[in-house]
C-alpha cells in the first residue's frame, strides 16, 4: 500500500489515451460545442475524456485511507484500452473484483471506511442532508462522520491531499460526464446514505415466549430511514435482520437471532 499503483495506472492511462485521442493532428475533428449552459454533455466528451473520468467514480466508490495511504485502491481492477489498427483510442473496459467488502462494515483505527460516505456527510448540501435524514441535531454534538458508525470507527480523519467536500463535488461531476443523470445520481446516494443508518441499528434483548434471549430493533424510526433511502420493504428489513431461515427437507424453519448474532446478520448484509 503506498507504493503508487494507483497513481501510476492513471499516468499510464493518460499517456496512453492521449497518444491515443489524436488531438495533436491538425486532421483531427473538432470537438462538438458543449450545449447550453456551458456544461458539455456525456456525448460532448472525446473518448479519452470519457475513459478518464471513470477514475474518480471508481475511487470514490473503491479507495479508502489505510494507515500508509490516503487513496488506497481496496479493489482489484484490469483496464483494457482498445485501439484501431491507425493507433486512434475506439473504447475502453474495465473490469473490477474482489472488493474488500468487510472495510464497509469495519475498518481500523486511523484508517477510513471507502471515501464516498465522507464525501457525501461532509460535502451534501443542506437539502440534501435533509433528504438523506442527516440531522446533526440527534450526533450529541459529534461530526456526522464520528457519528456513524461506519464511518466513525477510525476516527474519521481528514485527508493529506484534498478534502471530502471537493472530492464530492469532483464525484458528481464525473458522474453527470459519463451521462448519469440526476434520478440517478439520487439513487446511487440514497443507497450509500441508506447503507450508513443501517449501521446505525442496533438491538435490544427480550425473552421469547419459549424463554430465549433475542433481538429486537431498539429504534424503529431508523430502520424506516434505511429502508427508505435503499429503496426496499421495512418490514422484509427487519425480518433480514432479526431472523435466519433454515430449510431441512423441504420445511422452512424460522429461527429468531440472538442482539449479537443480529449486529453480524446487519453488517453481512
Amino acid at each position: 500500500s503506498g507504493a503508487g499503483k494507483t497513481e501510476s495506472t492513471k499516468i499510464v492511462m493518460l499517456y496512453l489515451t492521449t497518444l491515443g485521442s489524436g488531438r495533436s493532428s491538425s486532421s483531427a475533428p473538432k470537438e462538438p460545442a458543449p450545449k447550453e449552459g456551458g456544461k458539455p454533455s456525456f456525448e460532448d466528451l472525446s473518448v479519452m475524456e470519457r475513459v478518464l473520468q471513470s477514475n474518480p467514480i471508481l475511487e470514490a466508490f473503491g479507495n479508502a485511507r489505510t494507515l500508509r495511504n490516503d487513496n488506497s485502491s481496496r479493489f482489484g481492477k484490469f483496464i483494457e484500452l482498445g485501439f484501431s489498427r491507425a493507433g486512434t483510442l475506439l473504447g475502453a473496459k474495465v473490469q473490477t473484483y474482489l472488493l474488500e467488502k468487510i472495510r464497509l462494515a469495519f475498518h481500523a483505527s486511523g484508517e477510513r471506511n471507502y471515501h464516498i460516505f465522507y464525501q457525501l456527510l461532509r460535502g451534501a448540501s443542506e437539502e440534501q442532508l435533509h433528504k438523506y435524514c442527516f440531522h446533526e441535531g440527534v450526533t450529541g454534538g459529534l461530526e456526522l462522520t464520528n457519528y456513524f458508525h461506519y464511518t466513525g470507527q477510525g476516527g474519521a480523519p481528514q485527508l493529506r491531499e484534498f478534502t471530502d467536500e471537493s472530492g464530492l463535488k469532483y464525484t458528481l461531476k464525473s458522474m453527470r460526464s459519463m451521462g448519469w443523470n440526476e434520478e440517478k445520481i439520487d439513487r446511487v446516494l440514497s443507497i450509500t446514505a441508506g447503507l450508513l443508518h443501517l449501521g446505525q441499528v442496533s438491538f435490544d434483548s427480550v425473552e421469547s415466549e419459549g424463554g430465549q434471549e433475542i433481538a429486537a430493533i431498539s429504534d424503529p424510526k431508523i430502520v424506516k430511514d434505511a429502508a427508505n433511502l435503499l429503496g426496499v420493504d421495512e418490514q422484509k428489513l427487519v425480518t433480514a435482520l432479526t431472523e435466519r431461515l433454515m430449510l431441512t427437507r423441504g420445511e422452512t424453519i424460522t429461527i429468531q437471532l440472538s442482539p449479537a448474532a443480529a449486529v453480524d446478520s446487519r453488517d453481512a448484509l
